[in-house]
């Protein structure tokens, strides 16, 4: 899908994203909002120079509820868990370097914030920063 296709999502083009959510089982509602969270994460890359003809990926990311298990997926226990109807909505485009460059909108002020990570072994996440977590 084209990024400039994406990012008319929130106009209701989108190249039908709300229909491929619905298709899947999402609630009507549910895949209209992420329609047009996936609409503001493709126009925030053309806000940053990306080419409306690039070719992007859409992916949803659940958020999790922990019931029980918490800590232990990680050493080979059991978790159990809930996916929920929110989460991050992320849009991709390729590039041909060892730079990850992530961009991102907090809260109702829609405080723009970035970082570029460098993607190696030695990659050093900064602690106390919302970049920690995709570093890692």
């Amino acid at each position: 899908l084209a990024l400039a296709a994406l990012a008319g999502a929130a106009g209701g083009g989108g190249g039908g994203v709300a229909q491929r959510l619905r298709a899947e089982g999402m609630a009507a509602g549910v895949a209209e909002e992420k329609q047009a969270m996936f609409a503001h994460a493709a126009a925030r890359l053309l806000e940053e120079g990306h080419a409306g003809e690039q070719s992007a990926k859409a992916f949803w990311v659940p958020g999790r509820v922990e019931i029980a298990g918490k800590h232990t997926d990680y050493c080979g226990g059991r978790s159990l868990l809930a996916a929920t109807s929110k989460g991050f909505a992320v849009v991709s485009v390729d590039r041909d370097d060892d730079v990850c460059r992530i961009f991102t909108t907090f809260g109702r002020l829609r405080e723009k914030s970035s970082v570029s990570l460098h993607i190696s072994k030695d990659l050093e996440p900064r602690q106390g920063h919302w970049s920690a977590y995709p570093a890692t």
